[in-house]
């Protein structure tokens, strides 16, 4: 006799995957948290500093690796609490949940570094031209992790946008009008140029999930669903007839 039973869902394999992927964010996010209070922490508050401050200046003298060691810190090393904290929650979170901790690694340090670059490359122009403030912006101390955070922000609309295009357009649109709006009314004293950092820092991320490998797939969700017994035997087991035989 065929007796029908409804598949299990989530399979092990799938909540397996997304345990791994919360482990991951943790651990990333244990990073920026533990960066963060060591610079409040006076004995290793000058190593971290020294490590992490990043300007166009100081990369133009040679400290190249305060470009993506400035990303690994929370905002302006004051508060683990603020914004930061709530982007990483809002758009780091379920980026690394849908698409890997590997690939949210990559969209963040690289929407950072591309955006911060491009900053840099428009403040050591004015600098060449002598542009009035070119000189403080070019050795203004720029960390923080929110350009990464604008990126994978970006990322996710796009990643919404494939189950549903109206919400990934609003979700988009939400982060361009958050940031123009600082661009628009709180740009003064440098803050408009962190804001166009995180509007390119948000362009890079959907170009960056448009267009890596596996755009539209997820390899390790696919994986784990080819781990699982498929629907149509998952849901059939032939059980033992009583009191003869039975013929379909």
């Amino acid at each position: 006799m065929l007796v029908t039973h409804s598949p299990r869902r989530p399979t092990r394999a799938i909540a397996l995957l997304s345990l791994r992927r919360l482990a991951g964010f943790g651990l990333f996010a244990g990073l920026l948290v533990g960066l963060t209070l060591l610079a409040h922490h006076q004995p290793t508050h000058d190593l971290v500093r020294w490590t992490t401050d990043y300007s166009p200046a100081r990369l133009v003298q040679g400290r190249v690796w305060t470009l993506p060691a400035s990303a690994l810190v929370l905002a302006h090393l004051k508060t683990v609490v603020g914004p930061s904290t709530l982007m990483l929650l809002a758009l780091l979170l379920p980026y690394v949940l849908a698409r890997g901790t590997g690939r949210a690694a990559t969209v963040f340090m690289s929407g950072h570094v591309l955006a911060t670059l491009s900053v840099a490359g428009a403040v050591l122009v004015g600098l060449a031209f002598g542009l009035p403030g070119a000189v403080g912006v070019a050795h203004r101390v720029d960390v923080g992790a929110s350009a990464g955070l604008a990126a994978t922000g970006g990322a996710l609309a796009v990643v919404v946008a494939r189950r549903s295009s109206a919400i990934g357009l609003a979700v988009l649109t939400a982060l361009f009008l958050f940031f123009l709006n600082g661009l628009l009314f709180l740009g003064g004293n440098g803050h408009g140029l962190t804001d166009v950092e995180h509007l390119v820092a948000v362009t890079v991320g959907a170009t960056l999930e448009l267009s890596l490998p596996g755009r539209a797939t997820d390899p390790e969700l696919s994986r784990a669903r080819a781990a699982q017994p498929s629907a149509r035997h998952e849901g059939l087991r032939w059980a033992p007839c009583q009191g003869g035989t039975e013929h379909a």
